[in-house]
């Protein structure tokens, strides 16, 4: 706390003090200035911290792998390792957006193919439409002919501009392809950078 010492009542017949400020004075003489401790009070309260907006985010690790029959595909199925927000909805082997926004997008597929090149693209379907698909990036790796030493990964990953309603898939484009699906050889994932 201040103290004005010896301070005199410059206005008589008011409860005002030392430079017209509120202070009762005490039996030494010594008058106490308060709105100093009301200001030393206010500055002693911690400020309340307001929380920052978690970044949407889902990773995602396959269970199984499909061929369509009259598809030169495989198709991964993906169960969810990571889930943050309320920007996707995973169904089996897509992933749905909820928001639209700017989000950053990765994959690898860690394959076990003999097959000359292997590699995998990752799609966009414009509105959830099958009959509008858009490849947003693809990775294609060279792979040794011995079968016991056939492995190779293919990382890829972007930034990319979705729409509420739009479904991203991975694809490879190669039926009965063999991959590795454990989770720390073969991933999808997402991550919201911005709101639009």
């Amino acid at each position: 706390r201040c103290y004005a010492v010896g301070a005199k009542d410059t206005n008589p017949g008011t409860e005002k003090g030392a430079q017209g400020f509120t202070g009762a004075p005490s039996s030494d003489g010594i008058q106490e200035l308060s709105y100093l401790s009301w200001s030393r009070e206010r500055r002693e309260t911690s400020p309340v911290k307001k929380q920052k907006k978690r970044h949407s985010i889902i990773h995602l690790s396959p269970t199984s792998t499909s061929s369509p029959e009259f598809d030169d595909l495989t198709e991964i199925a993906w169960k969810t390792s990571l889930h943050q927000g309320n920007s996707f909805d995973v169904q089996g082997k897509t992933i749905s957006m909820r928001e639209s926004g700017l989000y950053f997008i990765y994959s690898q597929v860690l394959f076990h193919d003999n097959t000359f090149t292997m590699g995998h693209m990752v799609m966009r379907m414009v509105g959830g439409d099958d009959n509008h698909p858009e490849i947003l990036f693809r990775c294609v790796q060279s792979m040794p002919q011995n079968k016991d030493s056939a492995y190779n990964s293919c990382y890829s990953g972007g930034i990319y501009k979705l729409q509420r309603g739009d479904i991203i898939k991975l694809l490879i484009p190669r039926s009965n392809a063999t991959i590795d699906i454990s989770g720390h050889g073969t991933f999808l994932g997402l991550a919201k950078l911005k709101e639009l």
